[in-house]
């Protein structure tokens, strides 16, 4: 049985063959069984020693379309709490290390989303839901 989260909706399947033999059509591919990352113009994206990087991707994608502030974000994917300031030092540098590697070159659209600090809110962190995605994970997969 597998989750895949595909252009905002979430299916449960017996069988992602379908899916896996259409990677290249989606702007981003992601089979967790498989651990095959895939941005439609970069092609393979090595994201498999970057595992907090993977998992932040993933835990965005995976809750979408929520927004979380750093602290969160820290929360959920590090799992371990620290002071408010290193928590939003470590997400705002995995953001921009993330966006490097997924990001499409040229463009102005934005796979991972930022909405800023306003009159005292804090700001928060998305995945952009408009991007044609597909994430494959098996139900054996626990991620957070």
């Amino acid at each position: 049985m597998y989750y895949v989260y595909k252009n905002n909706e979430v299916l449960q399947l017996d069988d992602v063959k379908e899916f896996r033999d259409k990677m290249s059509n989606y702007g981003l591919f992601i089979d967790l069984e498989t651990m095959n990352f895939h941005e439609h113009q970069k092609g393979g994206l090595n994201l498999i020693r970057k595992r907090v990087l993977g998992k932040l991707l993933c835990y965005l994608i995976i809750k979408s379309p929520k927004k979380f502030t750093a602290n969160e974000l820290y929360s959920a994917v590090w799992g371990v709490s620290a002071l408010p300031l290193s928590q939003e030092v470590s997400v705002k540098t995995a953001i921009s290390r993330l966006r490097k590697i997924i990001e499409p070159v040229g463009t102005l659209t934005y796979i991972l989303k930022t909405e800023p600090d306003f009159l005292g809110r804090r700001g928060a962190y998305y995945f952009n839901v408009n991007c044609n995605y597909c994430l494959i994970r098996p139900n054996t997969v626990s991620m957070f």
